[in-house]
């Protein structure tokens, strides 16, 4: 009984309620209102597949953001290991500078207005050593680094520092050459 389908083709409305005479209206019915849903989100699939899309795109701009941020801290980084090495020698040379600054200043005493201009002119200041000292002569020669003025060099010397890997031999050399001895 219950497995013999009804011929009657009817629908019948009760109080607010549908009946059915056959299961294959019913069927029909259910089909027409799944259709009618699948159709309405037909493009979900293409629609989950922009999504998708742009969330990796989105993912993948996030970490490039993150991955450039993180090569400017560590370059950052870097820099101010570097800063904090270089500072205490930087001080230090500030500290040469102004010394030898002073010890010009000194030994420029005297010259006159002439060599003034010509020694003012000059930026380096080892060459204004070396031009107060053939302004003052050897004997009132300051000296450019503790120890040696262009009296005091011998090429044997020189031949040493060089040999040794000093590269306060060129400098030696041209106080040398400066003085007529090479």
């Amino acid at each position: 009984m219950a497995d013999e389908p009804k011929t009657e083709t009817t629908v019948t409305a009760e109080a607010g309620k549908v009946v059915f005479d056959t299961q294959e209206q019913f069927n029909d019915v259910i089909e027409a209102r799944l259709a009618r849903e699948r159709k309405k989100y037909a493009d979900y699939e293409d629609l989950r597949k922009k999504a998708d899309t742009l969330e990796a795109e989105i993912a993948k701009r996030k970490e490039a953001e993150l991955t450039e941020v993180e090569k400017i801290k560590k370059e950052r980084d870097e820099l101010q290991l570097e800063l904090e090495t270089i500072k205490p020698y930087q001080e230090k040379w500030e500290g040469y500078e102004k010394q030898m600054d002073e010890k010009i200043e000194k030994e420029a005493e005297g010259i006159d207005e002439t060599q003034r201009t010509i020694l003012d002119s000059i930026s380096d200041r080892q060459r204004k050593m070396d031009y107060l000292s053939q302004v003052k002569g050897p004997k009132n020669a300051p000296t450019s680094r503790k120890g040696v003025t262009p009296g005091s060099i011998t090429l044997e010397s020189i031949k040493e520092k060089r040999e040794n890997g000093d590269p306060s031999w060129k400098k030696d050399y041209e106080l040398y050459r400066e003085k007529g001895r090479a």
